[in-house]
């Protein structure tokens, strides 16, 4: 597409759908929507990938600026970059018809029935 001139400027959203485009940064994105920093390992265990997995898939979240770390000590903690990306994130999941699966049990039941609920309270 590069060698296209189009009749106006107009943003190139490949790249960042690309980073989209990935199940697994999907999910992390999903619990960074959660507002609190994360370890690169919880994220892993949230999204049952192995830890140097995450590892990669952070980084590419941070270098499209969906996501920003800090280290503290040994720890790297990661956050969602904004409140505009976190936006962006729920509109997507808004127009998706697919989902992640999640466990059977009454605990994630409840957990499930309370995110819901704090998506729709506005």
């Amino acid at each position: 597409m590069h060698d296209k001139q189009l009749l106006e400027p107009t943003p190139d959203i490949s790249r960042l759908a690309a980073v989209f485009a990935n199940s697994a940064r999907s999910a992390l994105c999903s619990a960074l929507m959660s507002g609190t920093s994360w370890t690169v390992g919880k994220l892993a265990a949230y999204a049952h990938i192995a830890r140097s997995t995450a590892s990669e898939h952070v980084t590419v979240l941070v270098e499209a600026g969906i996501a920003r770390e800090y280290r503290q000590g040994r720890h790297r903690y990661v956050t969602i970059s904004g409140p505009a990306v976190g936006d962006l994130i729920e509109r997507l999941g808004a127009l998706s018809a697919a989902h992640f699966d999640t466990p059977h049990s009454l605990n994630a039941s409840r957990h499930t029935q309370r995110f819901t609920a704090s998506r729709t309270c506005y």
